[in-house]
């Protein structure tokens, strides 16, 4: 199709649209030219099945064992039922996206950068726009990519190096670990099982989205500095890649993400992770935002309308997945049922707690939460690493195989749309949030790791012994630093973002025996003496943190 039509794959992806287009072009311009009558209504059967699929990037996939692409996004060519023979070998439209499927450019890869594009075409945007096709940890250019690199390339692996936080395989062999599951992918699904908690937020806004208190709205307690959004952003990146040394890819650059078919696959699960927040809290929707920030539930999601009349598309006309015919599998489980299975994927630090029951201060829990300005770096994309004791290895693009690393956090911003851009684009939302120096949050629970390395017979990490707080404290006092790094892969002095402030909860965590029952994570106090000094370290005249925790 060609991609000045507005239900063509390239204008869909470039305004991250809607997957009920595909059901359109399906039965309208497909079904039509299907001669065999017998056939045209074996596909019109399967079209009102077809529902957009999900990708659980924190569950072992089943043809690796462990977290990685789906098995269907991993293979170039597949095998499908056509729409005039019985089976038919394809280019497989979710391996990668080439805009030599345009119908327009006959089967030539033409650059997305290319003035054939007309006004939509992608300028300024390098090495992107010089690419005909999508890649995962493909680009090891920064500025026009090697003819190799602009046609896409795919490494998958990357992905599911990436996804293992940490890799426990690993991690067992380097460091002698005891009692550790090495089919456990760690702190991703920890993250994951603390946003699924029931208790873990007091509103939508807290939940959804990284915006911190700012101007009009409180810090957040300890545990509402994760949010979905964070997550998000986490999950681009390390789909993409972001450091030219090890590969630069599509979905992590937020300006050409969506053009990665994989973008839609992990859209639909965070849709999922939405449409669970609402099963346990069906009193909360699009509550608890900036009043001067956020859109309101009865709000435009510009640019799509629920009919020909321009009327547009609001939150609350999409709150009811069930209204459009979709639904999740999680979704069809009573309530304890839907708990007990969050348990058992997500679980990870209660099953590794009850794997270690001699382990000391097992009910305590420790998270390192993050204030940040998207905006520091005018856009840019840049992320904080976390290491504990030994070397920060050399080149970045080794940061997260060290053992020494304990986690991460990714803003997932562009410069392409802030002030002062030279590409002619001009989003007054994102500059809007700029000249008032909007901040965000994110959060890195590190007891995971910190259990880990409890239990490690590895002599590195003998001076950690227990979970006890004071013995925490301690340590991190001595052992935690934080290094900042921007795309594609440039370490910045952290003294240059005075917006970072980093601080250090340390609070409970109640885990029952009963697996319909969630974890509970409570009490937290502020550990000012392990950021105390440290650049980029909160102090407690910074006024970042709740005023119920401020005597910590």
């Amino acid at each position: 199709m060609d991609p000045s039509d507005k239900l063509s794959y390239y204008q869909v992806a470039g305004i991250h649209g809607q997957s009920q287009l595909l059901v359109g072009i399906m039965t309208d311009q497909i079904l039509p030219n299907i001669a065999d009558s017998v056939l045209r209504d074996a596909w019109a059967f399967e079209v009102q099945q077809w529902r957009l699929p999900y990708w659980d990037w924190a569950a072992p996939q089943e043809y690796l064992g462990t977290c990685g692409v789906p098995e269907i996004v991993s293979q170039p060519e597949i095998t499908i039922v056509g729409t005039e023979s019985p089976l038919q070998t394809v280019q497989n439209p979710l391996y990668k996206f080439t805009t030599a499927a345009i119908s327009k450019f006959k089967g030539t890869p033409i650059a997305m950068g290319d003035p054939a594009f007309g006004i939509w075409a992608i300028q300024g945007d390098d090495p992107f726009s010089g690419c005909s096709g999508t890649s995962r940890y493909g680009i090891k250019t920064n500025g026009n990519p090697a003819p190799d690199e602009a046609l896409g390339i795919e490494s998958n692996g990357l992905v599911a190096n990436a996804l293992e936080i940490p890799d426990w395989i690993k991690v067992e062999k380097l460091s002698q670990a005891v009692n550790l599951d090495p089919k456990m992918i760690g702190s991703l699904q920890d993250q994951v099982y603390r946003l699924l908690t029931k208790e873990t937020f007091p509103n939508y806004a807290t939940f959804a989205t990284t915006e911190y208190g700012n101007d009009d709205l409180k810090p957040p307690t300890a545990t509402g500095w994760l949010s979905l959004e964070f997550i998000h952003n986490a999950i681009h990146i390390f789909t993409g890649g972001a450091d030219v040394n090890t590969g630069l890819g599509h979905m992590a650059d937020l300006t050409v993400a969506a053009f990665d078919p994989i973008f839609w696959l992990h859209h639909c699960n965070i849709d999922r992770h939405l449409a669970i927040f609402q099963i346990f809290h069906p009193e909360h929707w699009l509550d608890g935002g900036s009043p001067t920030l956020d859109e309101t539930a009865d709000g435009p999601l510009h640019p799509f309308h629920s009919d020909t009349n321009g009327t547009s598309v609001t939150s609350n006309m999409v709150k009811d997945i069930t209204s459009y015919g979709y639904t999740y599998d999680d979704l069809q489980k009573p309530i304890a049922d839907l708990q007990k299975a969050i348990n058992e994927k997500y679980g990870s630090l209660r099953k590794q707690l009850g794997a270690n029951p001699d382990l000391g201060g097992k009910a305590n829990d420790y998270l390192i939460n993050i204030q940040y300005d998207r905006f520091a770096l005018n856009g840019r994309s840049y992320a904080v690493h976390f290491f504990v004791k030994g070397d920060i290895p050399s080149e970045p693009s080794q940061y997260r195989a060290s053992p020494s690393h304990i986690g991460s956090i990714h803003t997932f911003s562009t410069d392409y749309w802030t002030a002062g851009n030279t590409n002619g684009v001009d989003c007054q939302n994102c500059q809007n949030q700029q000249k008032k120096g909007v901040k965000a949050k994110a959060q890195v629970p590190i007891t995971l790791e910190l259990l880990f390395r409890a239990v490690s017979r590895n002599n590195a990490w003998s001076d950690l012994t227990s979970l006890e707080p004071d013995h925490v404290e301690k340590y991190l006092e001595q052992h935690l630093k934080w290094v900042v790094v921007a795309v594609p892969g440039e370490v910045i002095p952290v003294e240059t973002l005075p917006s970072l402030k980093v601080v250090v909860h340390a609070g409970k965590g109640h885990h029952p025996e009963d697996t319909t029952q969630p974890s509970k994570f409570h009490s937290y106090r502020l550990m000012w003496s392990v950021t105390h000094g440290k650049v980029g370290g909160a102090r407690r005249e910074d006024g970042i943190v709740h005023a119920d925790e401020l005597q910590g």
